[in-house]
């Protein structure tokens, strides 16, 4: 499966495993380490966003446009952080 962010592409398929540092998506691979820079405001959908990844490449998704996805993700991180600061008492 061929991920794409941000014109940077990541074969899945030559992953072992997966990881998140802060805002960073890590993808471990057998000669080195691909690394996708988020956003620092989806650094709380960083778990739905890595298993969102992996339920694509279970599907048997071909690829799949990171970007696209993450709009909805940062769109709703944005709406809840509005209510949250409307909701704090100042």
């Amino acid at each position: 499966m061929i991920i794409t962010y941000d014109g940077k592409t990541v074969d899945f398929q030559q992953t072992h495993s997966l990881s998140i540092e802060n805002s960073d998506l890590i993808f471990h691979q057998a000669t080195t380490d691909q690394i996708l820079h988020l956003q620092p405001h989806l650094i709380p959908c960083m778990d739905e966003i890595a298993n969102y990844i992996i339920h694509c490449f279970k599907r048997g998704d071909g690829k799949v446009h990171l970007n696209d996805h993450l709009d909805q993700f940062s769109t709703a991180v944005l709406v809840k952080q509005d209510q949250s600061t409307l909701s704090s008492p100042e």
